[in-house]
Parts: structure tokens; sequence; C-alpha cells
């Protein structure tokens, strides 16, 4: 009887077990897509365009970046997230789990990045981008 117990703990962890994800440079995309709860937005092609310009003139399109900000904090990634402004957001929106407490590898992924930004620009967010958002010269497109 204790043995039946013991594989049944055994095989009820191992199911409930958070899958062990790769560093960035090994990142089984798969794996990382298990994390986000909702599904990710549909962009127009102004939308893409726009946040192609974003990634450009944040990262030069870069998704393994990593810079130490003028706050003395690390930005990663396409659109320069912080680890707690990813993760904050990311949660928000329904992107990566509530259970998640580290933000990499995750911050790596350029797409899930990208759903956030979006939705972050969305909202009228664009103060996280002000010097490029300046730069890129006109509003985020917010409809059709």
């Amino acid at each position: 009887m204790l043995a039946l117990l013991a594989s049944i703990f055994t095989a009820t962890a191992m199911a409930t077990t958070t899958p062990i994800i790769q560093p960035p440079a090994t990142i089984n995309l798969e794996t990382v897509l298990e994390v986000r709860v909702e599904p990710q937005a549909e962009l127009t092609l102004l939308q893409e365009d726009w946040l192609r310009k974003l990634e450009q003139c944040e990262s030069s399109g870069s998704t393994t970046i990593k810079v130490l900000d003028v706050n003395n904090r690390y930005s990663y990634g396409r659109y320069q997230f912080q680890s707690q402004t990813f993760l904050g957001y990311g949660k928000e929106y329904g992107l990566i789990a509530t259970s998640t407490t580290k933000a990499e590898p995750l911050i790596y992924d350029g797409e899930l990045q990208k759903q956030i930004a979006h939705r972050i620009l969305l909202d009228g967010g664009e103060n996280h981008w002000k010097n490029c958002y300046n730069k890129i010269g006109y509003q985020y497109p917010k409809g059709g």
C-alpha cells in the first residue's frame, strides 16, 4: 500500500512540475509557449511596421541583447524590457503565468516581447519607449 501511494505521489509531482527552460542560447520555444495563458493578438500591418521600427531603434532587432540601463538595471531583447516591467505587464495581460517569478529566459522571446509591447502601446504606455517613440514620429496605430 505504501509503495502504491509513493508511486502515485511521484507521478503526480512529475505531472505538475514546471518544465525546465533552457538558457537563452538554446531556448526551446515550445516550452516557452507553454507559459502563455492567452492567445497572441493579431497585429495589423501598420502595427507590425511600427513595432519593427521600435525594435530597430531599441536594439537593432536583437533578441539576445542585454544592456545596463541608466537606472543601473538591465534591459533585455528587442524592446529593451527590464525584468519587473516584462513580468508585470506579461502577467497583467495574461501572456505570462502569474506563478512565473523569473524573467530569464522568457524575456529573450522576441515574439512574447512584441505582444507585451503591443498591449502596452494600446493602453497608452508609449512613455516606456519615449526616445524611440519620438524618433518614429507618429503615434502607434491602435485600430485596423
